[in-house]
């Protein structure tokens, strides 16, 4: 009756320690499955002549979903937006004295940024 025991009891220890060294192992792998579901969006907004736009307003929308996502130009006039869910979208970009400029079907890929490179905003109101 004793060696039955532990036999259980030898059995239970070998099959808890294979089950935590599979977990040590592999423990990691179910995170790294799921994959990156998001990229981003960056530009750069200048004048027709080349000069920097700062503080230009950019809008992305996704064109299956709607989903909004918004950002303004920085003093170089660059702008990125981050975390943004794969798909396709639209770029809309707005500034003073400049009619909206737009980019369609600009794709985000998983875990990359997809630039749009520079974008010429042309003189304008933004009313046009």
């Amino acid at each position: 009756m004793r060696f039955i025991r532990l036999q259980k009891v030898a059995l239970a220890a070998v099959l808890g320690f294979a089950g935590m060294a599979t977990l040590f192992v592999c423990g990691d792998r179910t995170a790294s499955a799921q994959g990156i579901i998001t990229g981003g969006i960056s530009g750069t907004t200048v004048d027709q002549t080349g000069a920097i736009v700062p503080g230009a307003t950019v809008q992305v929308v996704s064109e299956t979903t709607g989903a909004i996502f918004q950002a303004k130009s920085n003093g170089e006039g660059g702008f990125q937006i981050k975390d943004v869910p794969l798909g396709t979208y639209t770029v809309t970009i707005n500034a003073s004295g400049f009619g909206p400029s737009s980019i369609s079907h600009v794709q985000v890929v998983a875990g990359n940024i997809t630039s749009v490179g520079k974008q010429a905003l042309k003189l304008g109101s933004a009313s046009q």
